[in-house]
């Protein structure tokens, strides 16, 4: 069980999805923790995006008396640079608490060519051309697993509503970061500076929630509360509580652990262990792990396959 077929898949794959197997386990995933998934890890995005989408529709309902059409890619690049001050405001508090903190956001490798400049010289533009704007894919769907935005809009001509607990959340962040500095930036462009991440940077940055009380406590709420009285939203919290409870029993022993490791070492408890005493959750999770690395193992298998292919000594046969 210390050997796994998989071994080697984050180097050899880097992520890709070649042969669009991961629908499967992702589905899995998703029915278990409310959508998120192994991408979409950090809380704080679940807080920025109402916020962005709040200000958004406000500043162009205020410029357009009311009959704004959304534009998509004037959002994008508001997105994309909501991204850059999440990095930038990121790192920087990551400084007194430990480069891990810096796990999980969305962009460092796309940004890196500005990171450099804007940590070199105190200074950055925010015109990142067509870069950016994935955050928005990646969270979408945990806002929606725990209500706090949705898209069934029917015939509204913009593509994403904010629920009431999301319109909470926005309206507790607004009330702290207020109409110009960094909002300003993000929704107009401009060049960024270190004294601008330095005055409002914790409100943008992932290691900093407890900077916010009031934030903290809605997304608490929201992962904790059900957002509607129905039996499928009723059935999706108990679930992700099942989940979380398995979680941090597992944790008990060795609290370090990151996710992936907790559910690789809860998968050969489970194959060496009888059912009866399995339940539920630990059972569907164990199924997650196993269809992971078949998938896994199937992209290495093509990947390393069609580089054996490709080599020169085989191009005449």
């Amino acid at each position: 069980m210390e050997i796994f077929w998989n071994n080697g898949e984050r180097e050899t794959i880097k992520g890709l999805d070649i042969l669009g197997f991961r629908q499967v386990d992702q589905g899995i995933e998703q029915k278990l923790v409310a959508n998120t998934t192994t991408i979409s890890i950090r809380a704080r995005y679940l807080t920025l995006l109402p916020w962005l989408f709040g200000e958004y529709y406000q500043q162009d309902l205020e410029k357009q008396d009311g009959q704004a059409e959304f534009d998509y890619e004037k959002f994008r690049q508001a997105l994309a640079r909501m991204e850059f001050i999440i990095i930038a405001s990121s790192r920087i508090k990551a400084s007194s608490v430990g480069t891990e903190a810096l796990y999980g956001m969305i962009g460092p490798d796309l940004f890196k060519k500005e990171l450099a400049e804007f940590f070199d010289n105190g200074s950055v533009s925010l015109d990142f051309g067509k870069r950016g704007g994935s955050s928005l894919n990646t969270y979408i769907m945990p806002c929606r697993g725990f209500g706090i935005l949705h898209t069934d809009m029917g015939e509204s001509i913009v593509p994403v509503g904010i629920t009431p607990r999301g319109t909470e959340i926005y309206n507790a962040r607004k009330a702290r970061i207020g109409d110009n500095g960094l909002k300003k930036l993000i929704l107009e462009g401009g060049t960024l500076t270190r004294d601008a991440i330095e005055a409002q940077g914790e409100h943008f940055s992932v290691n900093d929630l407890n900077s916010g009380p009031e934030e903290r406590r809605l997304l608490r709420e929201a992962f904790l509360q059900p957002y509607a009285e129905n039996p499928d939203v009723k059935d999706r919290y108990a679930r992700f509580r099942r989940t979380i409870e398995w979680a941090l029993i597992s944790l008990r022993d060795k609290p370090n652990r990151f996710s992936e490791t907790l559910i690789r070492d809860h998968f050969k408890y489970a194959v060496t262990t009888p059912t009866p005493f399995l339940n539920e959750v630990t059972t569907v999770w164990s199924e997650y792990e196993l269809r992971r690395r078949c998938h896994f193992a199937c992209e290495l298998a093509f990947k390393r396959a069609f580089r054996y292919a490709s080599r020169p000594d085989r191009s005449n046969g």
